[in-house]
């Protein structure tokens, strides 16, 4: 063999191997929307700030009538540290001074000495180096604190100059410190409401975040405006205001009123942006106070029932200049504290804060949030008082849903049903999974008054974003034939208009929901990625749980695709055809299970795993699972696990697994790990062997226990020496510790822990 043919080889197997290899997994994110919304008929300019952001091409916005593009990335503002310093300092001294370059322009570089041949990295001349720098400081100028400084008053230009100062000597979130700039053109018949915007960079699909189309004229917040300013913002009755706010911050919107109007004031947060990873209580508390002129609160909300979000209702005592203030509760702030407050005059409709309806600020109608809850298709009748304790009981006859209040603090409302030994029954509240903020206390009860059964809190892994889980379920086999009673009440003794409930009485209804995460699938150039998939189980519904695609395009394909018997959560597997996927690809899961001897189908509903206060997680609804890839995707070397059916692993004891590898030399490379396997499972061994790799598996005894099943989930990894720029040698230690890059997962095996 020839030298160059030699040379070829070599480099096509190296291309072959790392067309795995990725460094650590850097996934794109997006943290807020500055404006969040928009009106129809608008073209509006938003900042997206998040992470990993460098090379966003494109923005995928859900529904019709809706269309985005990239204008620019601004890179964070740490990134030239003293750099961006002096040139705010140049465009303040010369917005002072009225004189200087325009704002329009970019900016001049400050002298500085030319750099000497030895500053310019290799390859790179000094003016290429400098012309990167003023590239990255033009994106910088689009800062909101930077532009426009000519257009400012003195005093307007010295609160900036201090807001500029304060915002430098803050801990930086790495987390939102990027932004990409985006232009949003909404038809003037685009529906309104809630849409998902997410952003297609190099290594995939962002995270979805909320864009409202709204129907109210927009106003975005212009600092300073707040509380001692002299120049409050004024803003005309109905308005949507749009704004931040930083710590400490309020910001504040003056509008003339009249003795006898009515206005509704509703502010939407933690609608925009449901949880904060890093914040306690793990959410942006808006606040809302009204002010007349003199200073003196006319009104104060801060919150909506059991909604965070607060809404004012109010009526104006008498003609005057009134100041609205938003802040947070605790005034915290940072620039994913985002509010959206719609001000207008008060309709003829149900009090948000008294019942399940409540309309978005975004379109100005009565359409009603939906709940996390399903519908039962049950009788429906209304509770009836007096029914505060046994003897005036109201009379049930299961199965049946009653929709009743708890009408003034103290309140019981009881309800009789006549029941046979042995018969098994279930009480369910639905209040706060509907908005009430009634915190159930349910109990079952004999005639005599002895407890059968009885709950206060039950965890709803479908609450959404709810978070304390207030709704109560029991469900109990009765113990002899009588009249029995269900008694609900509220924990805290409280109650009123607002503390309205479902209450289900029936025989167990088994079913099942079903969620899979993330909703957002960014394939690499291995085989797989992996899903989670959960199961809410209800009424003791235990059995497996069979996921399939809904007639996916041609190369998609599921591993592992069931969730065992009495597992609440598995891991599973996705694969995809080779090359990129252009645009996204939208894929719909079911679930089948046998329930009472039928089959039943239920769709799988896409969400994303969030954190709340650094430790709680959640399930947020999206609207749909879409699956991207890099643009330069290809097939890597087809790797897997030659396994047919369910790998039976003896308890106690190891099992073999073969990765079938094709012959390539540089495959030999590759490395392998078990991905989160279950506690008492490992990979004991790997070995070399003709056809590829044999895994040793092992079990411990009776941990995981006989019956235990699951996904088996290889991850394949490689490691090479860094160069002398990536890493530096450890005291003692001639060599740097290897880099290792991620190749991915191999489609998942089914496994089961069997007798030994």
């Amino acid at each position: 063999m020839t030298t160059s043919r030699r040379l070829l080889l070599v480099t096509g197997l190296v291309v072959a191997a790392s067309a795995w290899a990725q460094p650590a997994r850097r996934d794109p994110h997006i943290g807020y929307l500055y404006p969040a919304g928009g009106k129809q008929g608008s073209v509006v300019q938003v900042s997206a700030g998040g992470q990993f952001l460098k090379d966003a091409s494109r923005v995928y916005v859900s529904g019709s009538g809706v269309r985005a593009t990239v204008t620019r990335y601004v890179p964070p503002m740490n990134v030239v540290g003293k750099e961006l310093a002096e040139q705010f300092r140049q465009r303040l001294r010369a917005a002072r001074d009225g004189h200087g370059p325009a704002m329009d322009e970019p900016p001049s570089p400050s002298p500085s000495p030319a750099p000497s041949p030895a500053a310019a990295p290799p390859g790179e001349t000094g003016d290429e180096k400098a012309a990167a720098r003023e590239r990255r400081l033009e994106g910088l100028m689009d800062h909101p604190l930077i532009k426009n400084l000519d257009q400012l008053s003195p005093g307007e230009l010295q609160y900036v100059a201090k807001e500029f100062r304060k915002r430098n000597r803050r801990q930086r979130n790495p987390q939102i410190a990027e932004t990409v700039l985006l232009e949003i053109t909404i038809d003037p018949d685009a529906a309104p409401g809630d849409r998902e915007l997410r952003l297609q960079t190099a290594a995939g699909l962002t995270n979805p975040l909320c864009f409202q189309v709204g129907q109210l004229p927009e106003v975005l917040e212009h600092e300073p405006n707040n509380p001692d300013w002299p120049q409050i913002q004024q803003v005309q009755v109905p308005a949507l205001l749009n704004g931040q706010l930083l710590p400490g911050d309020v910001d504040c919107f003056k509008f003339r009123a009249t003795s006898g109007q009515r206005l509704v004031i509703e502010a939407e947060a933690r609608r925009l942006i449901p949880f904060l990873a890093d914040a306690v209580p793990g959410w942006f508390q808006a606040t809302l106070t009204l002010r007349d002129s003199g200073g003196n609160e006319v009104a104060y909300a801060d919150e909506r029932g059991a909604d965070p979000d607060p809404v004012m209702l109010c009526r104006i005592p008498r003609d005057d200049e009134y100041r609205l203030e938003i802040r947070d509760s605790i005034d915290r702030g940072r620039q994913d504290f985002v509010y959206r407050v719609a001000l207008r005059e008060r309709v003829d409709r149900p009090d948000p804060a008294s019942s399940a309806a409540a309309s978005p600020a975004s379109s100005g109608s009565a359409t009603e949030r939906e709940p996390w809850a399903r519908v039962d298709g049950l009788p429906e009748l209304r509770e009836t008082e007096p029914n505060d304790d046994g003897s005036a009981a109201q009379e049930l006859e299961p199965p049946v849903v009653v929709t009743g209040t708890i009408g003034q603090p103290g309140d019981e409302d009881v309800f009789r049903f006549r029941g046979r030994a042995g018969d098994s029954v279930v009480a369910e509240i639905t209040a706060r999974r509907q908005g009430s903020p009634l915190d159930s206390l349910l109990r079952l009860t004999d005639a005599s008054g002895k407890v059968v059964a009885w709950n206060d809190d039950h965890k709803e892994v479908d609450a959404g974003p709810i978070t304390h889980h207030a709704d109560s379920w029991l469900m109990a086999k009765l113990p002899a034939d009588g009249i029995y009673h269900v008694r609900v009440a509220d924990v805290q003794r409280h109650g009123g208009p607002a503390f309205q409930y479902r209450l289900r009485v029936s025989p167990p209804l088994p079913d099942f929901v079903v969620f899979v995460t993330p909703s957002g699938v960014n394939m690499g150039a291995a085989p797989a990625v992996p899903l989670t998939v959960q199961a809410v189980r209800r009424d003791g519904f235990d059995g497996a749980i069979d996921v399939a695609l809904k007639n996916p395009p041609p190369g998609f394909g599921l591993g592992g695709a069931r969730i065992p018997r009495g597992r609440e959560s598995i891991r599973m597997t996705l694969t995809a055809p080779p090359g990129p996927l252009d645009p996204p690809v939208a894929l719909q899961l079911e679930g089948h299970a046998t329930v009472d001897g039928r089959t039943v189908s239920r769709p799988v509903l896409p969400a994303d795993d969030l954190t709340q206060a650094f430790m709680l997680h959640h399930l947020a609804p999206a609207e749909a699972v879409l699956v991207s890839s890099r643009p330069n995707r290809r097939a890597g070397p087809p790797v897997r696990v030659e396994q047919s059916g369910v790998l039976r692993i003896p308890s106690g004891g190891t099992v073999q697994a073969l990765v079938r590898l094709p012959g390539r030399p540089m495959l030999r490379a590759l490395q392998f790990e078990l991905s989160e396997p279950p506690k008492g499972l490992s990979l004991q061994s790997v070995r070399q062997v003709p056809l590829g790799r044999e895994l040793v598996l092992e079990a411990e005894d009776k941990a995981p226990p006989v019956g235990h099943a699951g996904n088996l989930i290889v991850e394949v990894f490689m490691e090479r020496q860094p160069g002398p720029k990536e890493g530096k040698a450890e005291a003692g230690k001639a060599t740097a510790p290897k880099v290792r890059f991620s190749v991915g997962v191999l489609p998942a095996v089914p496994f089961e822990i069997v007798p030994r």
